[in-house]
């Protein structure tokens, strides 16, 4: 072989190895909410890292907890730690689940539903106090009909990372055209876990996984750790495909950014009190975003000594590349167009699935 299709061979090979992995912060790099503890109580969905959270379902109490951790295997930095609190409690077929989300758009090209679909293999590192058979659950939706795929992997020795490997087989009847989820079970009710592993099902509330589930998260102080996620084509498991923080970060923003808390210019604008602060995206978001503004607002404006604080109002104009937030009841008084720079805001911009 000559030293030119040497090479062409070398960079072929090297390129069917990249961009191979469908799941985005598989290594926990991103957190924009933060990496400190986040107690679950009854919200159906709690993130820390990005792109992964915590869904419950029919749960009526939990001070279970969520948090990025240094804690990883060699090869990776962080993960993403599930501690059970002292008080869960779930009404029936209620259950817990570590859960990341996909667009239908990046799994088509695992076919699903057409007459040649293809299996996928999910790979990652586990590490739990609690040891047993666990449920992994992965669904499906094509714009009406939600379908249900259990399969299980075993954790076999207690605080101890673990490699799994699991095949994701697939079906021609209904595709994935909406999204897909993984769900990491995590334990509840045991009417939610009733399915038999391989089997393809219409959604159920009592098919989340299998009865080996173990009830981790009602097991006061258990853990559970999991990290270095990859989803591929095929029924052969590769190495982790490491991306840099700053592409990660990049696709992350596409469902939620956390813009810095300073330097945001902004202007007074219809009343004296009222001012609007405009936030560019730094990528085009999935879909136009939800706001949330929380803790205190200030601000200064130049002639004007000290902080403005001022009261989140609404968003004045929103899409999925801008917004323009709006704040009323500016402590000081400014003239129509008078620039105004935070000093503190804390908001939040999620599209997530």
């Amino acid at each position: 072989m000559s030293k030119a299709a040497e090479l062409a061979a070398l960079i072929g090979s090297q390129s069917a190895l990249s961009n191979r992995n469908l799941i985005i912060n598989g290594a926990m790099q991103v957190a924009q909410r933060g990496t400190s503890a986040a107690t679950l109580g009854t919200s159906g969905q709690t993130f820390r890292a990005d792109r992964f959270q915590v869904e419950q379902g029919s749960v009526t109490a939990n001070n279970g907890t969520i948090e990025v951790a240094t804690d990883a295997p060699i090869g990776f930095e962080y993960s993403t730690k599930i501690t059970a609190g002292s008080s869960v409690t779930f009404n029936s077929t209620g259950f817990a689940a570590l859960n990341y989300r996909i667009e239908g758009q990046d799994v088509k090209q695992l076919a699903s539903g057409t007459s040649s679909p293809k299996s996928a293999t999910l790979s990652f590192y586990v590490k739990s106090s609690v040891t047993g058979t666990y449920s992994l659950n992965i669904t499906k939706y094509d714009g009406s009909t939600e379908r249900f795929y259990v399969k299980t992997y075993t954790i076999n020795s207690a605080n101890t990372w673990e490699y799994k490997t699991v095949t994701v087989e697939n079906e021609s009847s209904y595709s994935a055209s909406e999204w897909m989820r993984l769900y990491w079970q995590l334990g509840g009710d045991s009417g939610a876990y009733t399915a038999t592993a391989g089997t393809f099902v219409n959604s159920n509330a009592a098919k989340r996984g299998t009865s080996a589930q173990p009830d981790m998260i009602s097991t006061s102080g258990a853990t559970f750790l999991l990290t270095g996620i990859q989803l591929e084509v095929g029924e052969t498991a590769t190495p982790f495909e490491h991306r840099s923080y700053g592409d990660e970060l990049a696709r992350c923003q596409r469902y939620f950014w956390k813009p810095a808390t300073s330097g945001w210019q902004g202007q007074y604008i219809n009343t004296l009190t009222n001012v609007t602060f405009v936030y560019p995206y730094p990528v085009t978001m999935r879909a136009t975003p939800s706001v949330t503004a929380a803790g205190g607002f200030k601000f200064n404006k130049p002639g004007s000594a000290g902080d403005i604080t001022a009261t989140y109002n609404a968003n004045e104009k929103i899409n999925n590349e801008v917004v323009a937030v709006n704040y009323s009841g500016a402590s000081t008084n400014g003239n129509y167009g008078d620039t105004a720079i935070v000093s503190v805001g804390d908001i939040s911009i999620s599209a997530e699935l």
